[in-house]
C-alpha cells in the first residue's frame, strides 16, 4: 500500500492531581477553508444531542474556531450549509491528543464536479495522487462528487466510475492514516459502505477482484480493517485522556478495545497496532483504581 499505518505501543501514564490540564490547554483550533465562500450560509459541527454553529457567516472563505475535545471519541460531521439548502461535510475526530494544535479542514464543492467528463475523471481521480492536505481534500471532494454523479446517471458499473471511486478512496485513505494513533480526519461512511459492498461481492464470487481495477481489493480490505478496529487504535489516546481527567471515557475506550480485539482476526495473544489483551487488562486494573478513588 502507498501509505502504511505504523504500529504504536499504548501505555498508561501515571498521574498525580497536579498533572491535569487546564481548560485552555484542552482547546484546539479548527482552521476551516470553505469554497465557494459566497454560497456558504453557516459552518456547523455535529454534536451528541445537537449541532453546534461554528460560524454563521463565511466572508473570506476561512473560519478559525477554537473547540474543546468532544467525547465520546467518534467521528463527527463538520459541515457547511449552502445557500441552496444542500450540505458538504467531512468526518473529524476531536480527540484530546490534538489539544493545543491547529487542524486544517477543507469544505469544498463545485457543481461541475458531478458532471465531469470521463477524461477529466481519469485525469483527476486516476492520474493524480495526494501529496498534501490541499491536494487530498480536493481529490476527495472532486472524486466523491464525480462518483455520486455517475451513480445518478446509472453508470455505476462503468470503468470511469471505478476511476472516480479509486480517487475518492485514495484521498480518504491518505487523510485517515496520516497520524498515529488516530488522525483528526475520519473515514467517510458513505465510501465505507460502497467498499464493503465491493469486498462482499468478491467474497461471494459475484465479481472477480480484477473487475474493480484500479481499486486493489487488498488495499480496500486493509482500509476497512483499520475502520473496523478503530476502537483498538483509540487505546493510544488513553494516556492523554487520563492526563486531562477523562477517567471514565478512558475506561470506556479500553473496554471497547477489549471487545473489538476479541472479534478481530488477530491471533490470540498477539498484538494489533501494538495493543494486546495483556496490556488492556493492565489498563483496566489501573483505570479501575482511578475510578474507585475518592
Amino acid at each position: 500500500m502507498w501509505v502504511r499505518f505504523g504500529s504504536f505501543v499504548a501505555a498508561i501514564m501515571l498521574l498525580s492531581a497536579g498533572n491535569f490540564a487546564s481548560a485552555q490547554e484542552e482547546q484546539m483550533t479548527l482552521d476551516i477553508l470553505v469554497k465557494p465562500a459566497n454560497e456558504a450560509r453557516a459552518v456547523k459541527l455535529g454534536g451528541n444531542f445537537s449541532d453546534r454553529t461554528i460560524a454563521d457567516k463565511v466572508d473570506d472563505g476561512r473560519v478559525v474556531a477554537t473547540v474543546t475535545p468532544m467525547l465520546p471519541l467518534k467521528s463527527r460531521a463538520l459541515y457547511v450549509d449552502w445557500s441552496d439548502d444542500s450540505q458538504t461535510s467531512f468526518p473529524v475526530f476531536l480527540a484530546p491528543n490534538f489539544s493545543g494544535q491547529q487542524i486544517e479542514i477543507h469544505l469544498l464543492r463545485d457543481k461541475d464536479w458531478g458532471e465531469l467528463s470521463d477524461q477529466e475523471i481519469r485525469q483527476y481521480c486516476l492520474g493524480l495522487r495526494p501529496d498534501s492536505l490541499s491536494s487530498a481534500f480536493l481529490m476527495f471532494y472532486r472524486c466523491r462528487d464525480s462518483a455520486i454523479g455517475l451513480e445518478r446517471r446509472l453508470r455505476k458499473g462503468s470503468k470511469v466510475y471505478r476511476h472516480a471511486l479509486h480517487g475518492w478512496f485514495l484521498a480518504n485513505y491518505w487523510l485517515y492514516t496520516g497520524e498515529r494513533p488516530i488522525s483528526p480526519y475520519g473515514p467517510d461512511r458513505s465510501l465505507v459502505e460502497r467498499l464493503e459492498e465491493i469486498v462482499e461481492s468478491v467474497r461471494t464470487g459475484e465479481y472477480p477482484a480484477e473487475s474493480y481495477f484500479p481499486l486493489r481489493i487488498g488495499d480496500v480490505r486493509e482500509f476497512l480493517k483499520l475502520v473496523n478496529e478503530e476502537q483498538i487504535r483509540l487505546v493510544g489516546t488513553i494516556p492523554e485522556l487520563l492526563k486531562r481527567g477523562f477517567v471514565r471515557e478512558a475506561s470506556d475506550i479500553n473496554t471497547s478495545a477489549l471487545k473489538t480485539l476479541e472479534k478481530s482476526d488477530t491471533v490470540a495473544g498477539a498484538s494489533a497496532y501494538g495493543v494486546n489483551r495483556e496490556l488492556l487488562e493492565k489498563n483496566s486494573a489501573y483505570i479501575g483504581g482511578l475510578v474507585a478513588s475518592p
